[in-house]
């Protein structure tokens, strides 16, 4: 792992209504490459904000499909190429990209 940590601008992470955010994908793609220590800044609940949030990144594939799984407050997250974010994750896998 590499020293310091990368913040990934969130906005549009809203955990009461997962969906689509433009350009979450490959913010995540590059702060999981990174190697070092990820915070998600700007997420929110409904009208509740939170301070930034440490993070847990990995790679899946599933079929052609490939993703990054996020990980925050113990709920996996996955996160496919065109930025949908929803709950059903697949079983993480070291695939990069």
């Amino acid at each position: 792992m590499k020293s310091g940590y990368v913040m990934v601008d969130c906005t549009g992470f809203d955990f009461s209504n997962v969906g689509k955010v433009d350009g979450i994908y490959n913010k995540m793609l590059s702060a999981y490459d990174s190697g070092k220590f990820v915070l998600c800044e700007h997420m929110k609940n409904g009208s509740a904000k939170f301070t930034p949030i440490p993070a847990f990144l990995a790679t899946a594939k599933s079929g052609s499909t490939n993703y990054v799984v996020l990980t925050v407050m113990n709920i996996a997250y996955n996160i496919t190429s065109d930025d949908n974010i929803s709950t059903d994750v697949p079983n993480a896998r070291n695939s990069k990209k």
